[in-house]
């Protein structure tokens, strides 16, 4: 498609117009015409033996001028002195004597629009009972660097259509256009009047800005004769389920069970309701692990893996909905979740910052009971000690020393000790650091304590 840029007159008239060769355009009069291409002056068109650089009747040139348009050609010019009234269509240009000059300007390369839809390559409505419907919404994407218009949906026929019956589907988004990078939606029902199964296409045509283009998405689904049979979902533990008590930074993963107890297959799966700090594992339905899809037969069940992430402190609450449909109508199961969010745990060793044990003479003991803290909101797990060498040491040898009471776990705001000694064998000065490790809810942390003490 090509756009007229302008025509420009002695008189400074100016004309400025959409304009398309594949339309009828008749130029008449004689004017002494030449033409370019990107600025460049030819003697001749591509492809015709029209000569540009000769006083000649310009009448129905159209079709000669068109093979100029070359590919690669991004700007064609027809210039010329006017010696008669000039007409396009319905459009008076120049006047006697005055001088034309036509812009003809191809769009910008790369500016394409680039539809799909969603769901591909085939999307399965699963079982559907006779007589009953079940809805399906598809997203369209714009992938592309122009905007798509003339948006047409079509392409589907008994049992399958647009719900309500015309483009794009009650409920749906998508309209005559879709800018760049740009989404909306097609809701298509499926509602069978006989069992067996059916198949067909979605078709959506499109302008991408220079020519027509089409894209479809494959559809197919099942009519079952349900003898007024329902589907109904449950998703298993109690109300709300409680994630308990997690450190800011930690994510905790469930899986829950989804039984369908009722006498058909549900269709239409989809899970929805999640916003942080819940969410399904990973990102999407069913999560990570999950083995929940598009259907569950009567009797079958399966899973959805939901995560509690929290960012902050404090009691969160979310409701995971599994919709579907249950053979003649759509429905929503829940339930309902909550988590408790609170700060890492955060273990302190005293007599900081050096604790020195002074002078002891050599083969000689100084102990010394160092107590631990936890100065944050979560349980500290995994505490074990490391990083003395002699003359330092835990009395008796071992974590947390013979008058320690530290063991493998210290909850928040709880304190135990740990029994350290200083045993010099040479005189002078010797330095060391008490490492305490541990799990603070997220991550493995280190407390220390730095130590020094003389031998004499």
């Amino acid at each position: 498609v090509y756009s007229q840029g302008e025509a420009d007159c002695v008189a400074s008239t100016t004309y400025s117009s959409a304009f398309d060769f594949s339309s009828e355009v008749s130029l008449t009069g004689t004017g002494n015409l030449s033409c370019s291409q990107n600025g460049s002056s030819v003697n001749s068109c591509t492809g015709t033996n029209v000569s540009c650089n000769i006083t000649t009747s310009v009448s129905s040139l159209q079709n000669d001028y068109s093979q100029c348009l070359v590919a690669n050609e991004t700007r064609l010019s027809l210039s010329r002195t006017v010696t008669a009234q000039q007409v396009s269509s319905s459009v008076t240009f120049c006047t006697e004597g005055q001088t034309e000059t036509l812009n003809f300007v191809l769009p910008s390369a790369g500016s394409a629009a680039v539809l799909a839809i969603s769901d591909g390559p085939n999307h399965d409505y699963g079982n559907v009972n006779v007589s009953s419907s079940s809805q399906k919404t598809f997203t369209v994407t714009n992938s592309g660097t122009g905007d798509a218009s003339a948006l047409v949906g079509s392409g589907l026929s008994a049992p399958f259509s647009f719900t309500g019956g015309s483009y794009p589907g009650t409920g749906g988004t998508c309209g005559a256009s879709l800018a760049a990078s740009a989404t909306c939606t097609l809701v298509v029902s499926f509602s069978p009047t006989s069992a067996g199964t059916f198949a067909d296409n979605i078709d959506l045509s499109y302008n991408d800005g220079s020519s027509s283009q089409s894209v479809s998405r494959s559809i197919q689904g099942t009519g079952v004769a349900g003898g007024g049979g329902t589907a109904i979902l449950v998703i298993s533990e109690s109300d709300p389920y409680n994630y308990g008590t997690l450190a800011i930074g930690s994510t905790s993963g469930h899986s829950f069970t989804v039984t369908n107890t009722g006498s058909a297959t549900a269709s239409a799966l989809s899970g929805s309701g999640l916003a942080a700090p819940f969410g399904f594992l990973g990102g999407t339905y069913p999560g990570t692990g999950g083995t929940c899809g598009a259907s569950l037969a009567a009797a079958a069940t399966c899973t959805l893996v939901v995560s509690f992430s929290p960012t902050a402190t404090g009691v969160s609450t979310d409701t995971i909905n599994l919709d579907y449909n249950d053979g003649s109508a759509n429905q929503t199961t829940t339930r309902d979740v909550q988590g408790t969010a609170t700060v890492p745990a955060n273990l302190v060793i005293s007599d900081g910052p050096v604790f020195d044990y002074g002078n002891v003479n050599t083969g000689n003991n100084s102990n010394r009971i160092f107590t631990v803290t936890n100065t944050g909101g979560f349980t500290a797990t995994a505490l074990s000690a490391s990083g003395l060498a002699a003359p330092f040491g835990f009395t008796g040898a071992a974590y947390p020393g013979s008058g320690g009471t530290c063991g493998f776990s210290l909850a928040p705001a709880a304190s135990c000790t740990i029994d350290v000694q200083f045993s010099p064998s040479v005189l002078g000065l010797a330095t060391d650091t008490i490492n305490l490790d541990y799990n603070n809810g997220v991550s493995a942390q280190t407390a220390t304590r730095d130590l020094q003490g003389t031998g004499q």
